[in-house]
């Protein structure tokens, strides 16, 4: 662009010595007067374009900076996510039968029941029995068994939270 600009202003500057050549001193005035203006609103406009090119260069620039930004943001936001799902992970397999009550089995597993309370019942068979109970009426005392482990199978006994 600039070098066709460069090449009307040429062609401007070789019509402006043909008019001082091979006119008469009132047409040169009027013909180079015309010829200057043109010229003038020309080099303005190159002037602006190359404004608008410098300042699209920037943006540009920009953009690809803020694109880098938020590559390295989305990365960090990712880590950031994963780490707290694994926490989160870890946390809800601790927590997530610690207000129901159940059993540590002897092999290792834990035993969860829908209970809030539990009782260690004498028993024929067994020396003891564990019952886990679901409060129904907890004015009138009325519990409904949900399970049961034999004493002898149980390292520990884990009560509801608040129980």
């Amino acid at each position: 662009m600039r070098e066709r600009l460069m090449s009307l202003i040429d062609q401007f500057q070789k019509l402006d010595d043909l008019i001082r050549i091979h006119t008469t001193p009132e047409v040169q005035a009027i013909l180079r007067n015309q010829l200057h203006l043109a010229t003038e609103q020309i080099e303005a406009y190159q002037a602006s374009s190359d404004k608008q090119d410098a300042t699209l260069a920037r943006q540009a620039e920009t953009i690809a900076n803020l694109e880098k930004e938020n590559a390295r943001l989305t990365a960090e936001h990712c880590n950031a996510v994963s780490a707290l799902e694994g926490k989160h992970h870890e946390l809800e397999l601790k927590f997530q039968n610690s207000h129901r009550c159940g059993v540590a089995l002897r092999n290792g597993t834990f035993v969860p029941y829908d209970a809030d309370t539990y009782a260690i019942l004498p028993n024929a068979t067994y020396p003891k029995i564990v019952q886990f109970h679901k409060t129904v009426d907890k004015d009138n005392n009325i519990y409904r068994v949900v399970g049961h482990a034999r004493w002898s199978e149980v390292a520990l006994v884990q009560a509801a939270s608040g129980a």
